[in-house]
């Protein structure tokens, strides 16, 4: 889906045994973002990263942080995001396995300073989920609704690029505070993904989206 056809927003309810996220996101319009997860950091980061986005967010979440702490939380967010991700950017109905998203500019890459903190962030609307994060995980940082350590950011950006179908690396480069270094990665995440969602500039790109090998078309018979 490319062009002026693409939705604006898109609305995901996940339940689990675990957690029941309601998600409303809108990559087209800047504005409101109010994120409520019950996991007081995990709101702080994932709200600059729509921020940084450029992006409309809510999202309110029911879980059993307090039960288990957040790592639950943090991947059921990430899977919402990216499942509402994937439907705005490919559209409706499932999409073809490495298929690329169509009419979007597809990569984005940041380096991101926050004092004495330095994280790179590099991703591809791919088709193909993949998360690989090095440096998060030793961090720890206390905050209301538990301890959130750099563990269950790595579950937010799995959740992440596995929901939206995103090849995601992200690195620590330098730094020492883990407050710092978790909120230059959200912040160079939400940069990354708003210039990787943004339009191709010209419109539509074809039938044969922004890819080398085209359009995937995939016939099964059962």
């Amino acid at each position: 889906m490319s062009g002026p056809s693409r939705p604006r927003w898109a609305k995901v309810e996940r339940r689990t045994g675990e957690t029941a996220v309601s998600l409303s996101v809108s990559t087209a319009d800047s504005g409101e973002v109010d994120v409520s997860t019950g996991v007081g950091f995990l709101d702080h980061l994932v709200g600059a990263l729509a921020k940084w986005a450029g992006w409309c967010l809510q999202i309110t979440v029911a879980g059993d942080a307090c039960l288990t702490g957040p790592h639950h939380v943090a991947e059921d967010v990430g899977l919402a995001l990216g499942e509402a991700l994937r439907a705005l950017l490919w559209g409706p109905g499932p999409v073809p396995a490495a298929e690329s998203a169509p009419g979007v500019v597809r990569f984005g890459e940041t380096l991101t300073p926050m004092d004495e903190s330095l994280v790179l962030t590099a991703l591809d609307i791919s088709g193909r989920p993949l998360a690989r994060l090095a440096g998060f995980g030793d961090l720890r940082v206390a905050g209301a609704g538990g301890e959130f350590c750099g563990q269950d950011w790595e579950a937010f950006c799995g959740g992440l690029a596995l929901g939206g179908l995103l090849t995601l690396h992200q690195r620590v480069i330098d730094g020492r505070d883990a407050h710092h270094l978790l909120e230059a990665a959200a912040k160079g995440l939400g940069r990354a993904l708003g210039r990787a969602c943004a339009p191709i500039e010209g419109g539509a790109t074809g039938s044969q989206g922004n890819s080398t090998k085209g359009r995937v078309r995939l016939e099964v018979t059962l």
